[in-house]
């Protein structure tokens, strides 16, 4: 959407660059007002930063992504675009139901992802995603799970790699599971045992 040229000058001697441009002729009808968007640069806000990490997920995938999967990403990226130079009422609705929904569920995954050693709860999703509670809640929930059962399955199969894993000196039960998230070693043995059908004991012996 750039309006005039500039230039861009690279420090250092290797430099990633990425940049992501759209169609003005395709982005335009779409747009509630198109008069000013020259006046000013774009503010940093939850659907650019979706646009960003979505972009940047694309440069670590191979080439030989499915036409599918292409077109599905290309009009995601659509999407976010038109509701970060503000769509029309009908297209932000779209937009907001479809696209924006898909980026917020895959940024709230990353998220336990990365941190489901810590204490974490959905108050502190909620408030580190700027959403409620209840809307994640509907996310996980459409997905046929929830967001205490993602985060248990992840803590659990962290549990079960390190366990399983080949060493010449077996991490102790107690440590794999606090290490992986769990505050309760009564709860731990159970729910491994269920997910898993053995006891974590078993799994570290074998």
């Amino acid at each position: 959407m750039n309006y005039q040229s500039g230039s861009v000058e690279f420090q250092g001697d290797h430099v990633e660059f990425l940049s992501v441009a759209f169609s003005r002729s395709q982005l335009m009808p779409f747009l509630k007002n198109t008069n000013n968007l020259h006046d000013h640069l774009l503010q940093r806000s939850e659907t650019l930063n979706h646009i960003t990490r979505i972009a940047l997920e694309l440069t670590q995938r191979s080439n030989d992504i499915d036409n599918a999967a292409t077109l599905q990403v290309t009009r995601q990226l659509f999407d976010l675009a038109s509701l970060t130079l503000g769509a029309k009422r009908s297209v932000g609705f779209h937009a907001s139901r479809s696209s924006l929904k898909q980026a917020r569920f895959k940024a709230l995954k990353i998220d336990i992802n990365t941190h489901f050693r810590l204490p974490l709860s959905l108050d502190d999703l909620a408030l580190r995603h700027k959403v409620s509670t209840s809307y994640i809640r509907s996310l996980f929930r459409d997905e046929g799970t929830s967001f205490t059962n993602y985060l248990l399955e992840k803590r659990l199969t962290s549990a079960f790699d390190e366990l399983a894993s080949p060493s010449l000196f077996p991490p102790h039960v107690k440590e794999v599971a606090y290490r992986s998230g769990f505050n309760n070693l009564s709860w731990f043995y159970n729910a491994f045992k269920v997910r898993f059908g053995v006891p974590p004991g078993e799994v570290r012996e074998l």
